[in-house]
């Protein structure tokens, strides 16, 4: 009589032989289906539940340090690494994996350097060095290759700048360590220059006191500037064709304005108030 093996118990079985089934040998240690499955399971999971942890941690960490933005993202950044180590290296045990066998990882990548990866490394190394140093501040204003904006993020390989035009600006850390720029915090001032070429035409006669009195009436329409610092205006160039005035306007960096808002207030003030043919020019951190 023949035995019959209930269908059940047979899909049980590969099921059972799909689960155990080796996959690698690495150092002694058998990598299964079930190893992988688990682990990746533990990784998803331990990703999710870290990041519900920074929502809950966060906010009493911004409270106790007086919501100070840089500090408050710099920890943010540093919790994440950590909770995403621990959620690794417990997945690789769970996988069966041993640590050693990243030695020869390790190795692997460091030719991957030589060959091309110095560029994320840099970044990786410059990012670490604006955390620790804080040369730039989130919510400082910067002018950086010609882009002059509001520091809104911090991110691992670029900064994100807001510009004065409205957009979303990346730089990477690496041009921040490594060229020139300017910044001003919160309380400090922003300055900005005009220059105003009057065009000298036959039989005009210019009144260089009238000139100096209209700039200043230019000045006082301008209500993005400081009121209580007494507006710079020189006479900075003399030639057969034109004159050039020069103004400067001083402005509270926090109060700062986009660039095509201050460049029009100032041209309807300029038309308003000069009465004689001008050509106007700006500072590089109005364009």
């Amino acid at each position: 009589m023949t035995n019959l093996i209930p269908s059940s118990q047979i899909d049980s079985s590969i099921f059972h032989d799909m689960w155990q089934y080796g996959l690698v040998n690495i150092s002694g240690n058998d990598i299964k289906v079930s190893n992988i499955v688990v682990a990746l399971l533990i990784l998803l999971i331990g990703i999710n539940l870290s990041k519900k942890l920074i929502k809950i941690i966060m906010p009493v960490i911004s409270k106790k340090l007086d919501e100070d933005q840089d500090l408050v993202y710099t920890i943010e950044r540093l919790l994440s690494l950590v909770f995403l180590g621990i959620t690794v290296l417990l997945a690789l045990q769970v996988a069966n994996i041993p640590l050693a066998i990243f030695a020869f990882i390790g190795g692997a990548f460091a030719i991957g350097i030589g060959l091309g990866a110095q560029g994320l490394v840099n970044n990786l190394v410059n990012t670490m060095i604006i955390i620790i140093e804080k040369p730039i501040k989130i919510g400082d204003i910067v002018e950086i290759q010609g882009t002059i904006g509001r520091v809104i993020s911090i991110g691992t390989r670029c900064i994100t700048v807001s510009s004065l035009s409205g957009e979303e600006v990346l730089v990477p850390n690496t041009i921040i360590m490594q060229n020139k720029f300017s910044k001003w915090s919160g309380n400090d001032n922003i300055t900005y220059y005009i220059y105003i070429n009057i065009i000298k035409k036959d039989g005009l006669q210019i009144d260089h006191g009238l000139i100096v009195e209209q700039l200043r009436n230019v000045r006082n329409e301008l209500d993005f500037a400081i009121s209580t610092i007494i507006p710079e205006i020189y006479l900075t160039k003399i030639s057969e064709l034109e004159d050039q005035f020069s103004l400067k306007l001083t402005c509270k960096s926090k109060s700062i304005k986009e660039i095509n808002f201050i460049k029009s207030k100032i041209n309807f003030a300029l038309l308003k108030h000069l009465t004689i043919p001008f050509k106007v020019e700006y500072s590089n951190n109005l364009g």
